[in-house]
């Protein structure tokens, strides 16, 4: 749960988080929407830990929507996250990176700010207000071709695609959004049989993530040789293959996005055509000496967003549902 820091609700998240840890199994994770230095929203979010809550409101005071912050407040900021005890320390990911909200340039300086990669996890890939506003993949910077997850793929450090359910609880009488986990949802990829706190964290970081628009699609297999999503295969004299798998409800395109020489941009390097509904299982050849990532685009043939209710502002408006995998790094073996 991140809610807004400087918003009266803010203060009944202790509670909540408290409600939500006795009545699911999952884990229920405390955090905050950062109203941060030279951006507009990230998603900082913590380790279950006794005062979780207090050390949440500490780095509000200090970093939260502060105008008199100076120039070197990103790099404070992040100072003093990384100064936390291991287990009290959070990741964050970039929320609502439209043009103009999270510049390429600030997104690379807070990357810098965290040279160890524990802090800066990943970035939205679909838009987080969920229903009045249709995320466009070849246009929306968190998972364009050649957008901003990509231009940290190029420097190959693992990046997390992610997505959230942005819903307003305050702003229900003027418009409706889908609830928690209805539409949106990030899929994580743990070790079979662990879904503690801390190998979940430990994915985050690691870049092995699919963020999905609704409940059509479940990933599968993702791999070239022993490497997953977030990891780094070897490329030597001979092409690898890129194993996929996953299950569709409805048919959908599938697309192989990536960069496979330092010297081209990051575009579409295939598009596997129209999958019908069931189990796909598909293969991408990753050609010798491939320098770079790929990632993995999955689009529904119709639009699967659940309906608005009579009334609501927003009612018809549609959009394509997608399915979006972090990225398998590519580096050169040497010899």
């Amino acid at each position: 749960m991140t809610n807004h820091a400087q918003k009266p609700i803010f203060s009944e998240q202790i509670d909540m988080v408290a409600r939500g840890r006795e009545r699911v199994k999952i884990p229920v994770f405390f955090g905050l929407e950062w109203n941060a230095p030279e951006g507009v929203h990230a998603n900082v979010v913590f380790p279950p830990f006794p005062e979780e809550a207090e050390v949440a409101a500490d780095f509000i005071r200090q970093f939260d929507r502060r105008p008199d912050l100076e120039d070197d407040a990103i790099e404070r900021a992040f100072a003093w996250l990384a100064a936390l005890p291991q287990e009290q320390r959070p990741v964050m990911f970039f929320n609502h990176p439209f043009q103009g909200h999270w510049a390429d340039e600030v997104i690379a300086r807070y990357i810098a700010a965290d040279p160890l990669g524990t802090l800066v996890v990943g970035i939205e890939a679909v838009n987080g207000h969920q229903a009045g506003t249709p995320t466009d993949p070849n246009e929306f910077p968190g998972c364009m071709p050649d957008g901003s997850p990509d231009l940290v793929y190029k420097t190959g450090r693992p990046f997390a695609l992610l997505t959230g359910s942005d819903f307003h609880v305050h702003k229900q009488v003027k418009f409706y959004d889908y609830p928690l986990g209805v539409f949106n949802r990030s899929v994580v990829g743990v070790p079979k049989g662990c879904r503690d706190a801390a190998s979940i964290f430990e994915s985050l970081r690691t870049g092995r993530t699919w963020a999905i628009l609704g409940h059509w699609f479940n990933p599968g297999t993702m791999r070239i040789g022993e490497a997953g999503e977030g990891e780094t295969a070897l490329t030597g004299s001979e092409a690898r293959t890129l194993n996929l798998s996953f299950e569709l409800k409805v048919p959908a395109q599938a697309e192989i996005i990536g960069q496979l020489s330092k010297e081209e941009p990051a575009i579409v390097l295939h598009d596997f055509g129209m999958q019908a509904t069931g189990d796909a299982e598909l293969e991408f050849e990753i050609p010798a000496h491939a320098v770079g990532f790929v990632r993995v685009r999955v689009t529904a043939e119709t639009d699967q967003r659940p309906p608005i209710p009579p009334g609501f502002p927003g009612d018809g408006v549609s959009g394509p549902s997608t399915a979006h995998s972090s990225a398998i790094l590519l580096a050169a073996e040497i010899t």
